[in-house]
């Protein structure tokens, strides 16, 4: 007997539409939804719905062969879609091709976001990742070609995503066939989600019933930037031996060049800057971050005239203003726990990228009943980006106790110690990075003339601002007197000068500042992506009634990013800053008050100025094998079993300079600041409040690698440029997880009241081992691991109310491992009393025994098929999430959360400290800053889907339709508010709790797409509108409360994106059943982004454009 058609989401080609699928003999019962690659059909299924008369035209028959229906049409990939829906044993939604590249999405994520349920996050104006029903990437599994894969990429400013969240825009949405969401838990599928998993699928030879060639060449216009970039897609595939085998091949190559225009603003800690700026010495009243008003005499405290000059200057009531009543200690000023924006800037990026991705797919029917299939599939996603800002820089704090009272006649050693930017000359050992200061190609003489300097191309700064053989030398500077020279512009926020200033619920909203500094930054960012999985797959049928479906692969996904970073400084400018956000808007008033576009306003700054090579790496590897099954033990009860095996390897490294501030000026270099930069245009799409700067000069990048070399990883003439990861070595890391599974589930069918009753019911089994591994602060390794184990039972059930009303119900236990970066074991911050003490230790270090994500999961739906094309439905859900790690405080012996490798770690870190090495041998309490198991909450709401084609109107009215659908989520989760404080290991105010929402988690989300399709023309419009959500809790972690200050404050706030609407287009004409042309829109009103911090009071941090853009192309298939 031959083997019966595999049910697949079948389609005419790879690329995706919007609630489609293409089924083969549809059937209520098949489950869908936990489809095994090749796995083929149950005798259970009942019959499925006819086909429409009416869509018969749009079908392509299938050979004697096969009985898979391929459609071309978008009204009949919706009516499939509608029978796949109604015909799974679970809660599910899907998308399917129904012709080549035939929606406009740039990516995956762009389509999904039509589903009800699924909200779409965005970088640069392009989906990156997908929350279901509220939450986010870390909960949400996708699976590619049926085996589960993590690809994740870096953002245009370099960072990488290092959490299990997948990033979509990896992939160009032509390399599939279809996707599918489930939502709803059953026994069969793999363990790992609390929101759904989702299933990608590449097309396959079997998917066809002979030759199939399909190609189209499009050119995309980006409206921001003015450029046109290509697109291209082409499939082929053939089978030959009467069918039995059957080839297929893929590819699809995307390029794009915009321009992007932002505000921008650090919050957080860079809001509590001040905190870290508190002068040195013993003024009275204590002070911190601005000059002091106008008049104020330091008495003994300072009696440096030079220092005392430039520390005064501020206006007394808008200095006044800063301290106000609730939020500084009367009379002090160095205690304000106001948040002041100190990274306030503008910028704009030029992004190119690239994505290239191709399938293969090879299938053989060794015999009747059984199958093998071979499937390939890879991709590349490069993005580089050049950025060019310009921002208010708050500098270092140069305040010092000894310079405030420094007399002429110091020494040299003691005038060097008040400059930035010092070359210390370090030995490489296995724990120590090396740090050349010109000895290797000068040799170990002094520069002559000089102090402390052994490379003429750069010296140190104390001798570039002293030496008079040094381009730097000023002789006229007021600081040569006491010998210091050039010091006054960068000793930071002291000298800046506050002459206006206001204050609203503790956050400035508007400041005036004279002697401001600034920084102008280039960026290039190189982030390239790959990812390569390959899939054997073999079905058999040993009898009618028992099948078996046995899987093996791998995936890997490796990123690299290579960021370089170049600053010029303007310090200590005259003109009057004025940053004013009272009125609201999308971005405040920002007006710098000098030409920023001049490059003459701008230098390379000795010792302040900084060239970075910042160099991140990510991999991600599963191997994995599995084994599922099914026996008919009976015509209306089938036995599904199987077994899995998974291995997941995850890598992160970190490589940086180990100092970032050695570098040449411009006059070491010899030449202008007008060759070293760049003027860009800035505003495109924004709409820029009056005195915001249009044009900004910020460094070239290329221009500086070219001169410079500060990207050669190595010591050139210019400096030591080399890159190490043991100066941030808490960012490197491995974790190994193993996990082993198996399941059971019976599928069941009867009637109950004269109605159909369809379902599953059934338990899986996980165990996970996680081995990982990480360092302490010196550069040994520290390893821990963990094991936990769950158990998921699962029931689903499907109940005809009437022919046309069913209803659905479920329930689940769920589970979600850890956050990557929570199971470091890296020890990032230690502190050991050194004088006797037997309490006082602070650690800060991760934490791999976490628990997993466990939630149970309540589903209900009704799904009213009033027409054979058209639904009604409702879905209500309900997730108890009961853990959910945060970061907190406590007291414990090391023993007690330490693995005994990570202790003899640190005793081998302080054995030359007899003191330290004795509070860790006597197990003394340490306060410890980690990552703790902590209650959870809910996520809760409902979904509404309405789909119809407008049958009831007359003639060619009937062709057009619609699709409508909505979401509202509540959600709650117990967030720690306050860490309270610690004393001697002696909790003196307790931490407080609060329930805020969950991240990610849109309160309302609607999608909507209007229609029209005949032989000749197709066109539809849709909109996505997405409300605000947050984005992040807390702002930063740390050990008090912004209502206390301290150097590590814990900013207990949430950071937000405002609502979203976003518009497209898509026009199609078909010249003949071949040749069509397309036209697309996206994006088409300029929806910006726009995001926020401070629950309360909220505070513009982004303000960006990336404009529409227009897409037009031929498409040919055969």
């Amino acid at each position: 007997m031959r083997l019966r058609p595999l049910v697949r989401l079948g389609a005419s080609a790879s690329a995706l539409a919007c609630g489609s699928a293409a089924i083969a003999n549809p059937a209520p019962f098949q489950v869908v939804g936990s489809e095994k690659a090749g796995a083929s059909q149950s005798r259970l299924e009942a019959q499925a719905p006819e086909a429409d008369p009416s869509a018969e035209e749009d079908l392509t028959a299938a050979d004697e062969q096969s009985s898979e229906i391929v459609v071309r049409g978008y009204r009949q990939s919706l009516q499939n879609a509608l029978n796949l829906k109604r015909g799974a044993g679970v809660m599910l939604d899907a998308i399917t091709a129904d012709d080549i590249a035939s929606f406009p999405e740039a990516n995956v994520a762009e389509s999904l976001q039509r589903i009800p349920g699924i909200s779409l996050d965005r970088e640069n104006g392009e989906g990156r990742q997908i929350s279901v029903r509220g939450l986010g990437g870390d909960f949400t599994r996708v699976r590619i070609n049926n085996l589960e894969a993590l690809s994740t990429n870096g953002s245009t400013s370099g960072s990488i995503n290092t959490s299990r969240g997948f990033d979509f825009n990896t992939f160009a949405s032509q390399l599939f066939n279809n996707a599918k969401v489930q939502k709803t838990t059953s026994a069969e599928v793999d363990e790992g989600s609390l929101g759904a998993t989702v299933d990608l699928n590449a097309a396959r030879p079997f998917d066809y019933k002979g030759l199939k060639v399909a190609a189209a060449v499009e050119g995309a216009y980006y409206e921001n930037g003015g450029k046109i970039s290509p697109r291209l897609t082409g499939l082929f595939s053939n089978r030959w031996l009467d069918g039995r085998l059957g080839l297929l091949v893929s590819g699809a190559y995307q390029s794009r060049d915009t321009t992007t225009s932002q505000y921008f603003r650090s919050a957080g800690v860079g809001d509590l800057y001040y905190r870290n700026q508190a002068w040195a010495g013993n003024e009275n009243p204590p002070r911190a971050r601005f000059a002091a008003p106008t008049g104020t005499n330091f008495g003994s405290a300072i009696t440096n005239p030079l220092i005392a000059r430039a520390y005064t200057g501020s206006d007394p009531a808008a200095y006044a203003a800063l301290y106000p009543a609730g939020y500084a200690t009367a009379g002090r000023f160095d205690d304000s726990t106001v948040f002041i924006p100190t990274l306030a800037g503008v910028s704009v990026g030029d992004l190119h990228t690239e994505r290239l991705g191709g399938t293969a797919s090879l299938q053989f029917e060794v015999s009747d009943r059984t199958r093998l299939s071979v499937d390939f599939l890879g991709s590349k996603f490069t993005q580089e980006q050049r950025t060019y800002g310009v921002e208010t820089f708050s500098g270092r704090n140069g305040s010092n106790a000894t310079l405030n009272n420094l007399a002429p006649g110091a020494s040299a050693q003691t005038r060097r110690a008040f400059y930035p930017g010092q070359c210390n000359r370090v030995i490489e050992t296995p724990l120590l990075a090396p740090q050349d200061c010109g000895q290797s190609l000068n040799g170990e003489a002094l520069v002559p003339g000089t102090s402390f300097s052994f490379n003429p191309n750069n010296l140190d700064p104390f001798d570039y601002y002293n030496s008079p053989v040094s381009p730097g030398y000023v002789s006229s500077d007021p600081g040569g007197a006491f010998g210091i020279r050039g010091l006054i512009p960068i000793q930071g926020p002291q000298t800046m000068r506050v002459v206006g200033a206001n204050v609203t619920n503790g956050i400035a909203d508007y400041l005036a500042i004279q002697n401001m500094d600034w920084r102008a930054a280039g960026t290039r960012a190189l982030v390239t992506t790959t990812f390569k999985q390959l899939s054997f797959s073999l079905d058999h049928e040993f009898s009618d009634r028992l099948k078996i479906n046995a899987n093996v692969g791998g995936s890997d996904s490796s990123t690299d990013s290579q960021v370089l970073f170049a600053e010029f400084n303007a310090l200590d400018r005259p003109e009057t800053f004025v940053y004013d956000a009272r009125g609201g808007g999308d971005m405040p008033v920002y007006q710098p008050g000098f030409d920023s576009a001049n490059p003459a306003n701008w230098s390379v700054v000795k010792g302040l100025s900084a060239l970075r090579h910042n160099a991140n790496t990510v991999d991600n590897k599963y191997r994995q094998g599995r084994i599922d099954g099914q026996w008919e033990v009976a015509d209306q009860l089938l036995f599904k079993f199987g077994v899995a095996l998974k291995n997941y390897d995850f890598a992160t490294t970190n490589a940086v300079r180990l100092t970032d501030t050695l570098n040449p000026t411009e006059k070491e270099l010899g030449v202008s600041i007008a060759s070293l930069g760049q003027t860009k245009a800035f505003g495109q799409g924004l709409n820029l409040p009056d005195g915001t700067p249009t044009t900004i000069f910020a460094p070239d990048v290329d221009a500086m690698t070219s001169l410079i070399g500060f990207d050669c990883n190595c010591i050139n003439k210019w400096g030591d440029f080399r890159i190490t990861t043991r100066r941030n070595r808490g960012a490197s890391y491995t974790i190994a997880e193993r996990d082993r599974s198996l399941y059971g589930q019976f599928d069941f069918r009867t009637e109950v009241l004269g109605r159909d009753l369809s379902g599953n019911a059934g338990v899986r089994y996980v165990r996970t081992s996680i081995d990982a591994q990480g360092f302490d602060t010196t550069g040994r390794t520290i390893t821990d691991d963990n094991v936990y184990e769950d158990y998921l039972p699962s029931l689903n059930l499907a109940y005809d109310l009437t022919p046309d009303l069913k209803l659905r119900f479920g329930v689940s236990r769920a589970m979600a491992r850890p956050q990557l970066a929570l199971l470091s074991p890296s020890i990032t911050q230690i502190g050991i009393p050194n004088t006797g003490e037997r309490s006082g230790a602070t650690l800060t270090v991760g934490n791999t025994r976490l628990r997993p994500f466990r939630s149970t999961n309540i589903d209900a739906s009704l799904e009213w098929y009033f027409r054979r094309d058209s639904l009604v439905s409702i879905a209500y859900f309900d997730k108890a999430i009961n853990s959910f790690p945060q970061v907190s405080l406590y007291d414990a012996q090391l023993s007690a959360f330490l693995s005994p490798a990570a202790i003899e770690a640190l005793k081998a870190q302080y054995a030359s400290s007899p003191n330290q090495l004795a509070y860790i041998n006597q197990d003394n309490p340490f306060t410890v800053r980690q990552a703790q198991d902590s209650p959870g909450g809910y996520i809760r709401g409902w979904e509404a889907n309405f789909q119809t084609n407008f049958f009831f109107l007359p003639g060619f009215l009937q062709n057009f339709g619609i699709q409508l659908n909505a979401t509202r989520i509540f959600s709650k989760i117990n967030y720690i508010l306050d860490p309270g404080v610690r004393v001697g290991g002696v909790q003196t105010i307790a931490p407080t709790y609060g329930f805020g929402p969950y991240l990610n988690a849109s309160p309302k989300a609607f999608n909507a797409t209007f229609y029209y399709e005949d032989k000749v023309l197709n066109a539809r419009i849709s909109a996505a509108q997405r409300d605000g959500y947050f984005t992040t809790f807390p702002l930063a972690a740390g050990s008090c409360s912004p209502s206390r200050t301290c150097a590590n404050p814990l900013v207990n706030d949430f950071a937000s994106s405002a609502s979203t609407t976003n518009i497209d287009v898509a026009v199609g004409v078909n010249f003949t059943d071949r040749i069509s042309l397309r036209f697309e829109g996206l994006n088409l009103t300029n929806q910006t982004g726009n995001r926020a911090a401070y629950q309360q009071n909220p505070q513009v941090t982004q303000y960006q454009s990336t404009g529409p853009q227009y897409t037009v192309g031929l498409r040919y298939r055969y």
